[in-house]
């Protein structure tokens, strides 16, 4: 297998030991096992820098056995036969050996833990993908749109959220009164998080909830989606790349409000694809996707910033089975 291959060819077997141990283990359950489909398919691609994706996985051997936890077990070995002369290596395998049979492993949390401890460097250092679209398009709720990007508004805020009159802002939306320009001196994502954007595939559609499913955006349950659309060229301006999609935790913990399914063919790097949810329960592929840095908009760019709102979603979320999803020869 790929993953076993990249591996053996790179690391030692320690190492090894560590991270099949981990694959493994993401085995046992159909939601996990797109995470390991993820990380075999990485290994036959070319999108994640390689040195970055070594970095990753030695990464998650290291939080598969803590070396301190490891450390801490060999000294006890090493007092447990009299502290007599031999050797620490010795020492150090018998409690690897030890730590393996009863550590118990919770791979999504290993995968989590690498991510939040250097989310930017191992989400966002995927190649450069192929011009193949002038604009890019982003979706979101319309709540996290009117927080961030419309602070001038001054929408009420409550938890988290702009509390009342979200149907205004969709009106005023759709009438013409807030317009990209409102959007300047804002910022499109997050601050070291990959902002997700798709080409213009949807931008015909007016089904909210297609959108939604479309997308594989399990989180949104009601309200507005938004619509962002901007030039590919303007992210050149500002010195950013649009790069294939990187992050192998799929519908992991850290990442439950979607369904990411790494582009399953030869070489990279390129444009993934997302997830569609319908409602035999299965997904399907859905739209091309990629992400890039996040991005400010500065004063004089958002004419060149559409802006469409759909909505009100009218259904839940299709439930998704990750057995029928992993057979769908389609993703």
């Amino acid at each position: 297998m790929a993953f076993f291959d990249y591996c053996n060819a790179r690391f030692e077997s320690w190492m090894c030991a560590r991270l099949f141990r981990w694959y493994q283990a993401l085995g046992e359950d159909p939601q996990l096992q797109l995470i390991q489909r993820n990380v075999e398919r990485e290994c036959r691609r070319n999108d994640v820098k390689d040195g970055i994706w070594q970095e990753f996985l030695m990464e998650i051997a290291d939080l598969v056995l803590p070396r301190d936890q490891v450390a801490d077990e060999a000294h006890r070995l090493w007092e447990a036969r009299g502290r007599s002369d031999g050797s620490d290596w010795e020492d150090w395998f018998q409690a690897e050996l030890k730590l393996q049979r009863s550590a118990f492993l919770d791979p999504v949390r290993v995968v989590d833990t690498a991510m939040a401890k250097r989310r930017k460097q191992f989400l966002l250092p995927g190649k450069e993908i192929p011009a193949s679209t002038d604009s890019l398009y982003r979706y979101m709720r319309l709540g996290d749109f009117a927080t961030n990007n419309l602070k001038q508004f001054s929408i009420p805020v409550e938890a988290g959220y702009p509390s009342a009159n979200l149907d205004d802002c969709a009106d005023m939306i759709k009438s013409g009164f807030v317009t990209g320009k409102d959007t300047e001196m804002s910022v499109i994502g997050r601050p070291d998080y990959p902002v997700w954007c798709t080409d213009g595939s949807l931008s015909v559609e007016d089904d909210a909830d297609r959108v939604r499913n479309t997308l594989g955006l399990k989180h949104i349950e009601g309200g507005h989606i938004v619509e962002l659309s901007y030039p590919r060229a303007w992210l050149a301006a500002a010195g950013h790349i649009v790069c294939a999609p990187t992050v192998p935790d799929a519908s992991a913990t850290g990442a439950a409000n979607w369904i990411f399914v790494k582009n399953r063919g030869m070489g990279g790097p390129d444009w993934g694809y997302t997830a569609q949810m319908c409602n035999d329960g299965m997904c399907r592929r859905g739209a091309p996707e990629a992400v890039h840095p996040a991005i400010f908009v500065p004063l004089g760019a958002g004419i060149q910033i559409g802006i469409r709102v759909l909505g009100p979603i009218k259904n839940l979320c299709p439930p998704v089975d990750y057995e029928a999803t992993l057979k769908n020869s389609d993703l």
